[in-house]
């Protein structure tokens, strides 16, 4: 593995301070790939691995956020919602590469954020691991356990890659 140049940066969401990562060979790159963690316990951490590994290998650079009340990003869990999720996803947007094809990498609810960002930016790629299924009536209301709960998942072990063509 080659060594990759990391730096953390904050970025404002509202009354929010996330946290960002970059992953990169190159510390003057922007990054092309965007990682989007789930609800519940998850964060940017998890997915840290596999971007480091696609990163060497392929010399993209990559963009981890936390979301509001996940790891090191500001808020309560509580307070967050679908809406709040994806306006904090467009706060990072301008973070990435705007001159190169983009990939999101996005993980069980984060996959209904990327969903999202295709309405308002060119996305080259969508990378769904264990993507949720979102009821309408989730996109305004608080993340709370139940809710969490009752999102359809795909099956165990299921991934799905997107590409435009």
């Amino acid at each position: 593995m080659s060594t990759l140049s990391s730096r953390k940066v904050q970025i404002g969401a509202g009354q929010e301070t996330l946290i960002g990562e970059f992953l990169t060979r190159n510390p003057d790159d922007a990054p092309q790939l965007l990682f989007l963690h789930g609800a519940g316990q998850a964060n940017k951490e998890r997915a840290k691995p596999l971007a480091e590994a696609i990163v060497d290998a392929t010399g993209l650079g990559a963009f981890l956020v936390d979301f509001s009340g996940h790891g090191e990003s500001s808020g309560e869990l509580s307070a967050s919602s679908l809406k709040k999720r994806t306006h904090e996803a467009e706060a990072a947007w301008p973070f990435l590469a705007d001159d190169k094809p983009l990939a999101v990498f996005a993980f069980s609810m984060g996959g209904h954020i990327a969903l999202e960002l295709l309405a308002n930016h060119k996305i080259e790629s969508l990378i769904l691991f264990y993507p949720g299924s979102i009821r309408a009536t989730h996109l305004t209301s608080r993340l709370t356990t139940a809710s969490r709960q009752s999102f359809g998942k795909t099956k165990a072990g299921q991934m799905r890659q997107y590409s435009k063509t």
